[in-house]
């Protein structure tokens, strides 16, 4: 697709350069499947370009049905965002997404506490400040091994040496909505920990002095101010 303005100058075009599809089939089964697109987008001043990858094969077939139905296990996609003026990526990174059944899941019935797909995912990019300097680092993780027991991790360091790290578990709370309980430090040392369901946590310097106590949606630090959480 390609967008032109009154001249015909390309103001903003869209392709997809390759696709491969490979069933890997036998017997008329898909087997090991392979999916690889790559897409680009461009206008006079930016470029992305991104590649979309499936691969491996999850199969159900729900009872009394004549067909198979196919999911794939694991998928990515990364990217690259460009200034093609000042000839520098902006931003790339790469998303990756997969899924187990082997506890037993079938896509077929209701999710349950007997009945779920196991998941993760990551994330992992830098955000570039100018040409070959990297403004910000983004490295994060998740994960669901359990029935409303999700984890995540993540890691976001900055060029000028500022780093940010935490830690979030999402487990069965009253009602049973999950409960968040999240863990953050700062390359100062200084920690954070924060109950969602209890609406509770505190704030702690790198010696493990209290700075401050968490309530429902404000910081009380030790010296009598306050600070809103949003």
């Amino acid at each position: 697709m390609n967008s032109v303005d009154a001249q015909g100058a390309s103001l903003f075009k869209t392709e997809i350069s390759s696709f491969t599809f490979d069933t890997g089939g036998v017997a008329g089964r898909i087997v090991s499947p392979v999916l690889d697109v790559t897409l680009v987008a461009s206008s006079p001043s930016f470029r992305f370009t991104g590649r979309l990858k499936a691969s491996s094969v999850l199969e159900s077939q729900a009872p009394g049905q004549d067909w198979i139905d196919y999911e794939p296990a694991t998928a990515k996609l990364s990217g690259k965002f460009e200034n093609t003026g000042e000839q520098f990526p902006l931003f790339d990174g790469l998303f990756t997404l997969s899924q187990d059944w082997s506890n037993g899941y079938k896509p077929f019935e209701d999710e349950s506490a007997s009945n779920f797909r196991k998941l993760r995912g990551s994330f992992v990019g830098t955000l570039f400040e100018a040409k070959g300097k990297a403004g910000l680092t983004p490295n994060l993780q998740a994960t669901r091994d359990e029935w409303l027991e999700e984890a995540l991790s993540f890691d976001f360091a900055t060029g000028n040496g500022v780093a940010l790290q935490g830690t979030a578990a999402g487990t069965a709370g009253l009602p049973a909505d999950p409960e968040w309980v999240w863990s953050l430090a700062n390359s100062n040392g200084v920690k954070l920990s924060d109950s969602e369901f209890s609406k509770s946590g505190e704030v702690r310097a790198a010696d493990g002095g209290q700075l401050g106590t968490i309530g429902r949606d404000r910081v009380s630090f030790a010296d009598g101010t306050r600070s809103l959480l949003f």
